[in-house]
């Protein structure tokens, strides 16, 4: 049975990973307002990975990826696909660990979102937003987040 069969009115996904690829690429992809993965762990074949595809999330208000584990290039390129097809995206939760890997990719993806009004990181981030190996503590991550949007 087909997604929109099952939720022809959809607005709000908080769910595994496995249905994600399969509403992103279905027409309820135009109606969607808030997306949220809630998995673990997140690798290529959790059905995550969009392979490049582009998509189209017009009404994406807030979209979160919550999980322990998640394969390197994975949060990357599930943020960079949502970051491109949502224009009116205001809320961005990341709750997997974010690395020195994938940190400054993370970082600019969301200061491309125009109209981003809250975000939420775990607290991995502090260690790798420092530069000396050492965790940051919140003030000083702030401060780095003032010059990133200013």
């Amino acid at each position: 049975m087909r997604l929109i069969q099952l939720f022809p009115s959809l607005k709000y996904f908080e769910g595994p990973a496995f249905l994600f690829k399969p509403l992103v690429l279905s027409p309820l992809a135009e109606e969607i307002e808030k997306l949220i993965i809630v998995d673990n762990p997140l690798y290529k074949d959790s059905l995550i990975d969009l392979g490049g595809r582009s998509v189209r999330l017009p009404k994406l208000r807030k979209f979160g990826i919550w999980a322990d584990e998640i394969e390197e290039g994975i949060l990357v390129n599930t943020l960079r696909a949502v970051v491109n097809a949502a224009d009116q995206l205001e809320e961005i939760e990341i709750h997997p660990d974010i690395d020195d890997t994938n940190y400054e990719e993370v970082f600019s993806l969301i200061t491309q979102v125009q109209g981003l009004r809250s975000v939420t990181l775990d607290q991995s981030i502090l260690s790798a937003a420092a530069e000396d190996d050492e965790e940051l503590e919140w003030d000083a991550f702030a401060l780095i987040l003032r010059l990133a949007f200013s």
